[in-house]
């Protein structure tokens, strides 16, 4: 049965296609320039499947642009079907030229069942030879189809980011989980551990030499400026008026309580002055106490940024006094959890330091209220377990040096924040009994010396108790400086002394301070970089566990996965033994290795294809890069392959072994039956009489492969092919030599001659047979009719 083609189009821009090719076989299809014979062919060879412009946008994108809405039939199907219906749909083409056509070609229906486009390319087969085509073109175009499907591999290679990505992070997941890595994080935890010891350790020596060292510049200083002697002068002074100040207070307070126990006797109203002076006096007490309190930590206050005299914390003071408690508060933990682990077995640290991994990359996803069990109806979250963890009862702040520090700084933190709150609550109750009493006074008026004596004895305590709390401010203050108690003569003694301790002299002292206190930041910040350090490797050995066990769960459960469990298992198979549920070292070793080697050579992949589609879309013959070579070195073995079917073999090369072909400078290689060598250029393969030999050739090459239900166009034969060699084509397609070349095959050709103006030089058959030409010139501008020659 012979193929039948129709077409509906509503092309646009000036763009015709052939609309009908009839049932005969072979058909001459010769017309006008333009009027879309090889727009048919193009679109033919483009629903088989095949990219008609490998490697030439330009052209794609114009019949993409133009070809509008149209429906093309083929009838006559041999096999399981009988007619196709192709619907294209141009505005879903992609916008390049890509080698995989795809089902956004169209809508398709075979025998009236729709199905998916690539069906069709199963069914039909279109060939496009074109006559004007040179053995040197033919080979040349190698290196356009060769773009064409490395852009199609690169496509299809990008489509892949997300897995790339995914691969790579397993690809961190498993080194981080491999033996190697475990090793030499522990060479490095074991050296930072050596490191910090003797940083730690100069640091403790260098501490009290800054200490020393800053207190004699301080001392130096005030004896030099003569403030020593002025300064134990005023402490003497301060000291002296506090011994008088004393005096006053207890005096004020013997009056004051005196009077109140009068004025108590009295009518109600003046018993409820009294308790309420009462009251005063023990709030006055007690603030002192408070006072004092804080006056002896003032040194600690001052430390910490804290005004020692103040009388009542305002926000920013407040806030800073809490984050220090609680920044106090985390690190006495950390060290109780730390003297805990050194009791514990390493069994048991190893749970818990599991348990603290997992429970931190919760956090760090937010799920920090995240109810993890409940324990005696009380829910324990996942920031609460965090919290607890790790703390043992029975450890005692005394058993380590920091730890008792940690401890001791929190206690006087807390005590301080304690100290600030009374002082806050015993003023707001002073004011209120004082605003009480203003209002008792006028019902109190009877024994008016009762109410007045208590009231001036209180006024004259308020002014004693100012006078002590001022001076012990002071003397405080005094004490805290450099001098502290010492006189001049003490002074001295004692930077001489500190002096001869470092074996330095006087003049050296500024810039020997200066070195060791450089020296002491360097060392606390290297301590403090080793002890983050020390931290994150100590978390590593848990986390490598936890992550072994989580990757090795997720090849179980996981399907995107489920082939590393299977890699696993062929890995430990080469191993001495099998691994158990876990996996051994070696098994985790391998596949760090393994799945490593793999994404590095898929990733070299991706670049070799970017790189080798960006040469081929522009190399030339004579391209020296090496991704130039590769892609001459490609076309020219496929080159070579081509040529040495048997067909072409015999047409072209006396029936010879084509031993290499060189698009560089363009000459091919082959060896004859009686083992000459010759070598020609593929310019020399262009005359008629060649041409049609290698015509032959491709149309036997085409029908040595059998496919059902195939189209053959044979394009612009007349360009070369006089008409006195037409008639050996005609057998050549009729004949039983290629009787399995198609199902049809047309022979398209430009007009020959002008039918309509030879009417009048013609007769009887010609005659006719150009009338027939001229009408359906006229008509369509083609004609259609059985090729004979």
């Amino acid at each position: 049965m012979t193929l039948e083609v129709r077409v509906e189009s509503a092309a646009t821009g000036g763009l015709r296609i052939i609309d009908h090719i009839p049932a005969v076989r072979p058909c001459r299809l010769e017309g006008l320039n333009g009027i879309g014979k090889s727009a048919i062919v193009r679109l033919l060879v483009l629903i088989s499947g095949v990219q008609p412009y490998p490697g030439e946008p330009a052209p794609w994108r114009s019949l993409r642009n133009l070809v509008g809405p149209t429906v093309i039939t083929i009838t006559g199907l041999l096999g399981d079907h009988a007619a196709a219906r192709i619907e294209l749909t141009p505005r879903e083409w992609p916008i390049d030229p890509v080698e995989n056509i795809g089902d956004w070609l169209g809508n398709v229906t075979l025998d009236g069942s729709t199905v998916p486009a690539r069906r069709l390319f199963d069914v039909i087969k279109v060939v496009h030879l074109s006559g004007t085509e040179r053995l040197a073109d033919t080979l040349k175009q190698q290196v356009g189809r060769l773009a064409v499907a490395l852009s199609d591999v690169a496509a299809r290679l990008a489509a892949l980011d997300h897995e790339r990505a995914e691969l790579g992070e397993l690809v961190e997941q498993l080194d981080f989980a491999s033996p190697n890595a475990a090793e030499v994080e522990r060479a490095a935890l074991e050296q930072a551990a050596v490191t910090r010891r003797g940083v730690r350790e100069e640091l403790s020596t260098v501490k009290p030499v800054v200490e020393d060292l800053s207190r004699a510049v301080a001392l130096k200083a005030l004896v030099e400026t003569g403030d020593a002697a002025e300064h134990h002068r005023r402490l003497e002074e301060l000291r002296a008026a506090l011994e008088t100040a004393r005096h006053r207070l207890r005096a004020a307070e013997a009056t004051h309580s005196a009077a109140v126990t009068a004025l108590g006797k009295g009518s109600t109203a003046q018993r409820e002055v009294a308790a309420r002076e009462r009251r005063l006096g023990s709030i006055k007490k007690t603030m002192d106490a408070l006072l004092a309190r804080q006056e002896e930590m003032g040194a600690f206050l001052d430390a910490h940024g804290i005004p020692s005299d103040v009388n009542a914390l305002d926000a920013r003071q407040l806030e800073l006094l809490n984050e220090m408690r609680e920044v106090a508060r985390e690190r006495q933990r950390q060290l109780r959890i730390l003297a805990a682990r050194q009791r514990r077995t390493e069994h048991e640290n190893r749970v818990l330091d599991d348990l603290r991994v997992v429970l931190d990359d919760a956090i760090s996803l937010g799920l920090d209220e995240t109810v993890l069990a409940r324990i005696n109806d009380t829910d324990i979250t996942v920031r609460q377990f965090r919290q607890g963890l790790g703390v043992l009862d029975g450890v005692k702040d005394d058993e380590a040096a920091d730890l008792a520090g940690a401890t001791r700084e929190l206690a006087e933190l807390t005590e301080l924040a304690d100290i600030f709150a009374q002082r806050a609550e015993l003023q707001d109750e002073d004011e209120k009994l004082r605003s009480e009493l203003t209002r008792l006074e006028p019902e109190a008026a009877g024994h008016d010396e009762l109410r007045k004596a208590a009231s001036a004895a209180r006024v004259i305590l308020d002014a004693a108790s100012a006078d002590v709390r001022s001076l012990n401010v002071q003397i405080g203050a005094l004490s805290r400086s450099a001098l502290g108690g010492l006189d001049v003569a003490e002074v001295a003694a004692v930077i001489t002394e500190l002096l001869e301790k470092h074996k330095l002299e006087d003049v050296h002292l500024s810039s020997t301070l200066s070195d060791f206190q450089s020296r002491m930041l360097d060392l606390e910040a290297k301590d403090v970089s080793l002890s983050e350090e020390l931290e994150r490797l100590s978390a590593n050995s848990a986390r490598r566990r936890v992550q072994r066990e989580a990757l090795r769960q997720r090849s179980v459960s996981d399907p995107s996965l489920k082939w590393l469990g299977e890699l696993a298992g062929r890995l430990s198979e080469r191993g001495s033994k099998q691994d158990g549920p876990e996996w051994s070292d070696a098994t985790w070793q391998a596949l760090a290795v393994h799945v490593s080697e793999f994404a590095g050579s898929l990733g070299r992949l991706v670049s070799d294809v970017s790189g080798l589609q960006a040469v081929a879309s522009q190399t030339t013959a004579s391209s020296t890069s090496r991704l130039g070579g590769a892609i001459r070195a490609v076309s020219e073995a496929d080159a070579v392959a081509e040529l040495s079917a048997g067909p072409i073999a015999d047409a072209l090369f006396d029936g010879g072994e084509v031993r290499r072909v060189s698009l560089e400078d363009e000459t091919v290689t082959w060896t004859t039956p009686t083992g000459e060598t010759r070598t020609r250029p593929l310019a020399a393969f262009s005359s008629g009489q060649q041409a049609l030999g290698f015509m032959r050739a491709r149309l036997q090459q085409v029908a040595d492969q059998q496919s059902p239900n195939r189209l053959v166009f044979l394009d612009e034969f007349g360009a070369f092919i006089s008409a006195d060699r037409r008639r050996p084509l005609a057998e050549l397609l009729t004949g039983d030599e290629l009787g399995a070349l198609g199902e049809q095959v047309v022979v398209v050709l430009p007009l020959q001659v002008d039918y309509a103006r030879e009417l009048d030089q013609t007769t009887g058959a010609l005659h006719e047979e150009y009338e027939r030409r001229a009408r359906a010139v006229a008509e369509r501008g083609y004609f259609t009719e059985t090729f004979t020659g």
